[in-house]
């Protein structure tokens, strides 16, 4: 088995597994869970979660990718970049993302309340 970091996402729908818990020692899921699971080992991560644990890590990586590009672009210093973002640093995120390339789940919508929290 590949000791590199590897992981499996995929939807849950094992109905022996609901049938008979006490032979899966790990513990069991319910119909529609994720299961995730890598070389530590394996979480079931319930239905109604799902979907804000998606948009969450995908906006995580899309901040990330953004900061990147402007460290690339040496257009702000690392702590505005890494930092709380002011309002010229959102505005900039909202073109960048205007124009992204790639089809995601979250909308601008998702964008916007995002950037409405505070510390960000």
């Amino acid at each position: 088995m590949d000791q590199g970091a590897r992981s499996i996402l995929y939807q849950r729908h094992d109905p022996f597994l609901h049938q008979h818990p006490d032979q899966d020692p790990g513990g069991y899921g319910f119909p529609g869970d994720v299961v995730f699971a890598n070389d530590y080992g394996v979480i079931f991560i319930p239905a109604y979660l799902v979907e804000g644990l998606v948009t969450t890590s995908e906006m995580i990586g899309l901040r990330d990718e953004f900061e990147r590009y402007m460290l690339q672009l040496g257009k702000y210093p690392s702590g505005e970049v890494h930092g709380d973002w002011a309002e010229n640093m959102k505005d900039e995120f909202r073109k960048w993302f205007a124009k992204y390339p790639k089809k995601t789940a979250i909308t601008t919508k998702d964008i916007e309340a995002y950037l409405a929290k505070e510390g960000h």
